[in-house]
């Protein structure tokens, strides 16, 4: 399945993965949990544990009326996510996962500042 990942500092990667739960947890180092991301359908997973394990900063979340506008320092940010992150698509009528689109990680990554 078509993701981008993101790791600390680094930039976006696009990769097919094997979405399994083994596999994610493999890939955010840790048990998933679901990102805040009230901006847009995509789903984003980091490790459920990076902030108690003092995970290096990836990115800020700012609030979705900041996302057309530059992100001013100012900006109350929602969320810092800390350790590697895995976007997907939407989930289906099943609450499966799906692919990533170029046009919803474009529309996503509006919101973020990154580290």
């Amino acid at each position: 399945m078509k993701v981008a990942i993101k790791t600390p500092r680094k930039d976006w990667e696009w990769k097919n993965i094997d979405p399994s739960l083994k596999n994610l947890q493999d890939l955010v180092g840790g048990y998933i949990e679901l990102v805040p991301n009230i901006f847009t359908d995509a789903i984003i997973y980091c490790d459920e544990e990076g902030k108690l394990k003092d995970l290096e900063p990836n990115f800020v979340i700012y609030s979705f009326d900041l996302c057309d506008d530059p992100i001013d320092i100012d900006d109350d940010p929602i969320e810092k996510i800390v350790g590697p992150v895995i976007m997907f698509g939407p989930f289906d009528k099943n609450g499966n996962e799906t692919e990533l689109t170029e046009e919803l990680f474009n529309k996503t990554i509006k919101c973020m500042e990154f580290f």
